[in-house]
């Protein structure tokens, strides 16, 4: 039952953060710095919050923000992209084992 908590809090406070911002220059500042963020709990091993944050970027929530995606770089979107290999949505994580 934590676990849902802490997901559905680190979940929303990471929407809201992104779509806070007005300007699409400062949401793909924040974006990639989300993005950066997985990456080094990846290297952590902290897969759940990793989990969290990809599943948030995944969002239709954010998704839907293509001029903010269209502003990220092409090394962050391909990091993204690898990271969402490892921890797919579904297939109970097989890709770490």
């Amino acid at each position: 039952m934590q676990y849902t908590g802490r997901f559905n809090h680190l979940f929303g406070w990471t929407v809201r953060t992104i779509l806070a911002q007005s300007c699409p220059k400062r949401r793909e500042r924040i974006v990639s710095h989300f993005i950066d963020i997985a990456e080094f709990l990846h290297q952590l091993r902290n897969f759940y919050s990793e989990f969290t944050i990809l599943s948030t970027l995944c969002s239709t929530l954010v998704e839907r923000l293509k001029i903010t995606w269209s502003r990220v770089s092409k090394n962050r979107r391909r990091t993204f992209s690898k990271l969402c290999e490892l921890l797919p949505l579904e297939g109970n994580f097989q890709t770490l084992r």
